[in-house]
């Protein structure tokens, strides 16, 4: 029975729906190896609901989702769609999926994204939700995707904006994305230590939230004052002019804006280069990254050549010596390594076998 139900399915769509969100090109990677190697055919359904009214698709494979995980958007655009709203357009949907002979379809998207898949399949079409908005608005998950990447980015700005708000002793708001839901500006004004944060959700007055933490904050000696405002509650310049009439500070809006859907998978690259005689590119453990070249001298030169062979250059980090241990810079950082040990550390290169790299000193 489950080799049958294997084999039923044959070919699945994909789409990416509503607004991007990190990682949403993760998940079709992750979609389309998985279907492949089940031997399901996946058809790239581009631009939303709107690519599957108009047919407009692409085949993926292997290859065609390959490099893309560390990329941010989605590489198959994504928009809203009116006509998939009515009756019309939907039928127009299902007339697509049964053309292109879909067994089914998977959707990653917000709220909206959802309510459509769910339309969808009052026709009989089989549909998986993939729950990716930095909203983090869907119910039966902790964390969609790409809300945690919103969150990051949201905290990095706000720690940077926090220097200058506290060296002029003043009052910042910040409004951050979420639409309707306050789920983005809650993680974030926990992380950062706001003074005071204003949801939707939340059915507090508006000086009960903000005027009275504000007083508290002054009367317990800070001088400078976070506040996070979740676009769904508000206006932050409504919320920074009543700030200005109630309390006579003057404070500074941030708008962070689509900012927050930026994907940093890596962070920021380490310079290893000049310090440790490695490219900015190297790996100080990998062995597959270009060196970093030292200049040559005409007078190294010709030493060189006199030396001959002993001198030649290593395939890695440093030279070798007679010995056949590398001697290069990293070596020489690591003689006495944070006061752990006395002994000399012998680096040796990925590629080399213990009988090519001579000592190797432990």
């Amino acid at each position: 029975m489950s080799e049958t139900k294997k084999n039923a399915v044959k070919r699945i769509g994909v789409l990416t729906s509503g607004g991007d969100a990190p990682g949403m090109n993760a998940a079709v990677r992750s979609v389309v190896r998985a279907a492949v190697y089940r031997g399901i055919e996946v058809v790239g359904i581009r631009r939303g609901w709107n690519g599957l009214i108009n047919g407009d698709i692409v085949r993926l494979d292997e290859r065609s989702v390959a490099h893309i995980i560390d990329r941010g958007g989605t590489i198959l655009y994504t928009a809203r769609s009116e006509e998939f709203r009515t009756e019309e357009g939907q039928k127009k949907a299902v007339s697509t999926c049964k053309l292109l002979g879909l067994d089914g379809i998977v959707a990653i998207g917000g709220d909206g994204t959802f309510r459509g898949a769910l339309a969808l399949s009052k026709y009989g079409i089989s549909v998986v939700g993939l729950p990716g908005t930095i909203d983090n608005d869907i119910a039966c998950t902790d964390y969609c995707i790409g809300f945690d990447t919103a969150a990051n980015t949201a905290i990095e700005c706000i720690d940077k904006l926090r220097d200058t708000m506290q060296s002029h002793e003043r009052c910042s708001v910040v409004e951050v994305m979420g639409r309707n839901a306050g789920h983005l500006a809650l993680y974030v004004g926990l992380a950062v230590g706001a003074t005071a944060v204003l949801v939707p959700e939340s059915k507090e007055s508006f000086d009960t939230e903000i005027i009275e933490k504000i007083r508290n904050a002054r009367l317990n000696g800070f001088t400078h004052y976070m506040v996070v405002v979740a676009e769904g509650a508000g206006s932050a310049f409504d919320v920074a002019n009543r700030i200005r009439d109630e309390i006579a500070l003057d404070p500074r809006v941030t708008v962070l804006g689509h900012v927050q859907r930026r994907w940093f998978p890596h962070g920021p690259r380490p310079r290893y280069g000049n310090a440790y005689g490695l490219s900015r590119r190297g790996d100080p453990c990998g062995g597959q990254h270009e060196p970093h070249r030292r200049r040559t001298s005409g007078q190294d030169l010709r030493h060189r050549h006199r030396r001959g062979a002993q001198h030649e250059q290593g395939p890695r980090y440093g030279r070798m010596g007679r010995s056949g241990s590398h001697d290069g810079p990293l070596n020489r950082l690591l003689e006495k390594p944070f006061g752990f040990s006395n002994k000399k550390i012998s680096v040796r290169c990925a590629h080399e076998s213990p009988a090519k790299s001579g000592r190797f000193a432990h």
